[in-house]
């Protein structure tokens, strides 16, 4: 980058507000986006539980790629739905490791090469279950999605 695009607008970052996860104070909170984001998890956290219904030995079959390849996937798309959550969302389910989710993401998709794919079905069989729970999210693509009373109304303009 040159000098001149440093001071660009685009490339300008404001920083977050202090002890805030992002976006709490910049961007309203949508409760119907919400729902469509946690909706999108439980897709991919339903893929995840058909590849580990497979089993193990499926999964490290010497000519099993595209399980492995789909494992890999479905971890980026999980961490990236993550990422785009409200802060408000985070900040509610404050226990969910939201910062481990992203630098799992990270090396899924930037250090491919050094994937380990005992990792990857350990995330797929642990802990995307464990976030589904942690988040309460339903078992079924099909059924609704309930949010928190807390997350239920949109934010109130100040």
């Amino acid at each position: 980058m040159t000098g001149g695009e440093a001071e660009h607008p685009r490339f300008r970052r404001d920083p977050a507000p202090p002890g805030s996860l992002g976006d709490v104070a910049r961007r309203p909170y949508d409760p119907g986006q919400t729902q469509r984001r946690l909706r999108d998890l439980v897709v991919f956290v339903d893929q995840a539980a058909q590849i580990v219904a497979a089993g193990h030995d499926a999964f490290v079959a010497k000519d099993a790629w595209q399980p492995r390849a789909a494992a890999t996937y479905l971890i980026i798309e999980i961490a990236s739905v993550a990422e785009k959550l409200h802060g408000r969302v985070k900040e509610h389910f404050h226990t969910v490791p939201w910062r481990q989710i992203a630098q799992t993401r990270n090396i899924a998709a930037h250090q491919y090469d050094d994937v380990n794919y005992e990792i990857v079905w350990a995330v797929l069989s642990v802990a995307v279950p464990r976030l589904a729970a942690d988040l309460g999210l339903p078992a079924s693509p099909d059924d609704p999605i309930d949010l928190p009373d807390e997350l239920a109304a949109p934010e109130r303009p100040a």
